[in-house]
């Protein structure tokens, strides 16, 4: 009996002088959690629009590359045109002619196709770089309740 009695004052001793986690601090440990679940999501968002910006360069430097080559091949088509009329039983410069303008036909038609995947990734771009500042301010809206959650001592009884 007298061990019972020693056990029951050391487990209300050992009790009484232990942490006690108040419900204050679990819900600044969710919001913690949440913090960290939203930076980690800001921190993709933030890597894809890296990429995406990556991609948007050489998007451009493509664009302007065929661009070039669409307006050569266009003056070429032009001018074999012109050698064509001046000579039309000429099949030689018939078929230089032709072969001109189906090169600046596939010129123009490649840089439709890439202007258009450039307007798609700058629409990309705005597109995330929107999500990135909205969730940024969520993120530091989240903080500054954190640590406006008033902090209890938990060391009391």
């Amino acid at each position: 009996m007298k061990n019972l009695k020693i056990t029951c004052l050391l487990i209300l001793i050992i009790s009484a002088c232990s942490p006690k986690v108040s419900n204050t601090n679990i819900d600044k440990f969710e919001m913690q959690q949440q913090v960290l679940k939203k930076t980690t999501e800001l921190n993709n968002l933030k890597l894809k629009l890296e990429r995406e910006l990556l991609e948007n360069k050489e998007l451009i430097s493509k664009v302007e590359n065929i661009n070039k080559d669409a307006t050569a091949s266009a003056d070429d088509a032009k001018s074999q045109a012109v050698r064509v009329s001046g000579n039309p039983g000429d099949a030689g410069i018939s078929r230089k002619a032709d072969i001109a303008a189906k090169k600046a036909a596939k010129d123009a038609s490649r840089g439709r196709e890439l202007n258009s995947d450039l307007e798609k990734s700058g629409k990309e771009i705005k597109d995330l770089e929107k999500k990135i500042r909205e969730l940024e301010i969520e993120v530091n809206d989240m903080k500054a309740k954190i640590e406006f959650v008033p902090n209890q001592d938990t060391t009391k009884n």
